[in-house]
């Protein structure tokens, strides 16, 4: 997958989009396909931990991944893919389609 990463501290030139591997959900954490991220993230459920209740693959979800115990050892958001704590997130609202 492709994700965008702050190697260092400085500019927008310290963002580095770089290949890394999709990461793997724990216990309590969903793996999401991300559609847009910013500090938040939305996008599509893809797999569930093993303690996860209340989602299901291909639920469009919204969450946040903010914070220190959010963010450490992580790619971030700004990727195709993101681990999300379950708790952080909710299921997003359907959107109305304009005929």
């Amino acid at each position: 997958m492709r994700a965008a990463q702050i190697t260092r501290f400085g500019d927008w030139r310290t963002v580095v989009v770089t290949d890394a591997p999709v990461p793997t959900p724990g216990p309590a954490e969903v793996l999401v396909r991300v559609a847009a991220s910013t500090i938040n993230v939305v996008g599509t459920v893809e797999s569930v931990g093993a303690t996860v209740r209340g989602f299901s693959p291909g639920e469009r979800v919204w969450g946040i991944r903010a914070g220190a115990s959010g963010m450490k050892s992580k790619t971030g958001v700004t990727a195709d893919y993101a681990v999300v704590d379950a708790r952080r997130l909710a299921r997003a609202p359907r959107v109305a389609r304009r005929s």
